[in-house]
């Protein structure tokens, strides 16, 4: 007899112990627990990037805003530059009109060309942000398959 076997009381102690195989009951409620734990990371994984893509949007409309209300105001101030430096030369009424005169072709340009100056770009921006991109889906696609 072995130290081992005085000690535990048994005459295999030299032997490895093996566990006893799990039941097919263990095996599914452990299979159906790693299910739910990748749904769970997937529902999580989803919350964050929509999560990300609004804050991206609303950041870049943010941005946006600003620069519209800080270019408007320059362009106020500077349509009253241009303003007075032409009624020294003509007509104060005139020189005024003038001004409102070229804001109205650059109104009618822009409802013109809003398709390529607003539409498309705001579309495309949108599109980039919450749609993948095709061209990268086929790269990682192309570097899966070596």
């Amino acid at each position: 007899m072995s130290i081992f076997s005085n000690i535990f009381g048994s005459k295999d102690a030299g032997r490895a112990y093996t566990a006893p195989a799990p039941s097919f009951s263990d095996t599914l409620h452990a299979a159906v627990g790693k299910v739910l734990r990748l749904v769970q990371l997937n529902i999580e994984s989803a919350r964050l990037g929509v999560a990300e893509k609004v804050v991206t949007f609303l950041s870049a409309a943010a941005l946006t805003g600003a620069k519209v209300i800080l270019g408007a105001l320059f362009l106020v101030f500077a349509s009253v530059g241009v303003g007075h430096l032409l009624a020294s030369s003509i007509a104060p009424h005139i020189a005024y009109l003038l001004v409102a005169a070229f804001y109205l072709l650059l109104f009618i340009l822009l409802i013109i060309f809003r398709k390529q100056l607003i539409i498309d770009p705001i579309s495309r921006f949108i599109t980039r942000l919450f749609l993948p991109d095709p061209h990268t889906e086929e790269i990682k696609e192309c570097r899966d398959k070596d």
